[in-house]
């Protein structure tokens, strides 16, 4: 009887194995959550044609970055057409070449985030040591996409005086985006519920897509990370995203590119100070001061690391807030409770 022990064993151990890996491979499956896949980088694409209009395929195609110098190359198909696809947002030139055509360049062509940019080409017959220079910026055509789209470039970043310093805070220069947040003066960064707290294009507060260099950092209705103001590039407001990338959005996206590094050094440093000795009388009855503080700095610095490959963008902020509220409740007397 003895050696029968392992075998009765063994029947019941199986059963119990097997359950414990069902339940381990049951647990696993429910922390595994799909992943949103945004996309902040730009398109450019164009056609390459002759003076005739015919179009020139298996010709060179190269995008350069003006401020990293960072280059792709593309072939012309035969429909003569070439993509670049995803590009950082930046100011670019295309520059084409093909045998027994003069080098075409385009300058200044300005991708912002999530753009869809057409640089078309036509090539002059002549050396490819000559060259045919367009100044002038590329125009932005939306062929895959009916989004509406609103750009909030780096210069009004800057220039604006944005008491929150919360760059979602930006969205509302769109005339499609409706504040809904309980205070529109205080979106500060640490106030969760103001990323996400406006319309876009429709009733959209609470379920808006907040996603900084194609990541989502937006919560259930509240956001989860704000970048340093004097660290955003560029921010754009996207209404009525079908797009199946967008799929957890209600129909509206807030959209953050950062800075990065180039070939050249460059940065800031910058202090905002609110002292309650400067701030007027919160009552002027009681002679009550104001002892909000509200004291910010930081700095920002990019720099190559190996210049045209690698480069690094870093930023700092802190804040020393102090702003007390007062509340005031009516205790029920004996004889009322």
């Amino acid at each position: 009887m003895a050696g029968k022990h392992p075998r009765i064993a063994s029947r019941y151990e199986l059963p119990t194995l097997l359950m414990g890996a069902l339940l381990l491979v049951a647990f696993i499956t429910c922390l595994v959550q799909p992943l949103g896949a945004q996309e902040s980088r730009g398109t450019v694409r164009g056609v390459v044609s002759d003076p005739t209009h015919a179009v020139v395929p298996g010709a060179k195609v190269t995008l350069h970055n003006t401020a990293t110098g960072v280059e792709m190359v593309r072939q012309t198909d035969t429909s003569g057409s070439y993509v670049f696809d995803p590009v950082l947002p930046g100011t670019y030139s295309v520059i084409v070449e093909a045998t027994g055509f003069e080098k075409f360049v385009q300058e200044n062509m300005g991708v912002q985030t999530a753009a869809d940019i057409t640089a078309n080409a036509v090539l002059t017959v002549g050396s490819v040591t000559q060259a045919v220079e367009v100044t002038s910026s590329g125009s932005q055509v939306e062929f895959n996409t009916s989004t509406m789209s609103y750009t909030i470039q780096n210069s009004l970043l800057k220039d604006l005086p944005i008491l929150g310093r919360n760059p979602f805070t930006l969205a509302l220069l769109d005339a499609g985006v409706i504040n809904q947040y309980w205070d529109e003066a205080h979106r500060l960064p640490f106030y969760m519920w103001s990323d996400g707290g406006m319309d876009v294009g429709g009733p959209t507060s609470g379920k808006n897509e907040l996603i900084i260099d194609g990541t989502r950092t937006d919560m259930a209705a509240r956001g989860s990370y704000n970048a340093p103001m004097d660290a955003v590039q560029e921010v754009v407001v996207q209404q009525n995203i079908p797009d199946a990338e967008h799929g957890w959005s209600a129909g509206g996206a807030v959209n953050i590119s950062m800075k990065s590094g180039t070939n050249d050094i460059h940065g800031d440093a910058y202090g905002l100070w609110r002292q309650p000795g400067l701030n007027a009388l919160s009552n002027r009855v009681t002679r009550a001061p104001d002892i909000v503080k509200q004291n910010i700095y930081g700095f920002t610095v990019g720099n190559p690391i190996i210049k045209n490959k690698l480069f690094n963008f870093f930023a700092y902020e802190k804040w020393y807030t102090t702003q007390p509220s007062t509340a005031y409740e009516t205790m029920a007397t004996p004889a009322e409770a």
